[in-house]
């Protein structure tokens, strides 16, 4: 249960906090709290990948969406925290008639699912289009993630319009 020097700092002060603790709750804590680190860093992981991409502006101009997937695939592989898989079939589709092809499925170095990115081109706020690929994680996700991530390629739009637009629809 105990890797680092963080878990055993963790346990003690959690110890302290409740007099009453038992191996469970303990050991529930421990996972909840290592699972918030893995999606922090895996959040801050496609943050990265996201600037790096606004700098390639071969792929910004003339990449498809599957080549956007893939150099945001070999991009968080790359440094082996995380198992990349593109194209995966898992769940169902949205006709509902064949299996859900994931964009992105996340998987951790022991090969488990941790989040599924479901990716769309932009270039306005098209609520219908962007409603669709949100209900495909849901369709896709069948082992109740935690976290699962809409990754939006913007593109030919007045960015700061499209930003304020987008984020209004995403909140309501």
């Amino acid at each position: 249960m105990v890797e680092n020097e963080v878990d055993t700092n963790f346990i003690v002060q959690y110890c302290k906090e409740n007099k009453d603790v038992t191996y469970p709750s303990l050991y529930h804590t421990l996972i909840d709290e290592r699972n918030k680190t893995i999606y922090n860093e895996l959040e801050d992981d496609i943050l990265e990948c996201g600037l790096k991409i606004q700098g390639d502006s071969l792929l910004i101009l003339a990449g498809k969406e599957n080549d956007r997937n893939t150099y945001f695939r070999n991009m968080l592989s790359v440094n082996k925290k995380y198992v990349i898989c593109d194209q995966t079939l898992n769940g169902v589709s949205a006709n509902r008639k064949a299996a859900g092809e994931l964009d992105l499925l996340i998987k951790n170095r022991e090969q488990m699912p941790i989040a599924i990115i479901e990716a769309l081109t932009l270039s306005s706020v098209n609520k219908k289009y962007i409603s669709e690929h949100i209900d495909k994680l849901f369709s896709y996700d069948t082992w109740g993630l935690p976290n699962n991530y809409i990754l939006a390629y913007i593109e030919k739009c007045n960015f700061e319009t499209f930003k304020k637009r987008y984020k209004k629809f995403i909140q309501e």
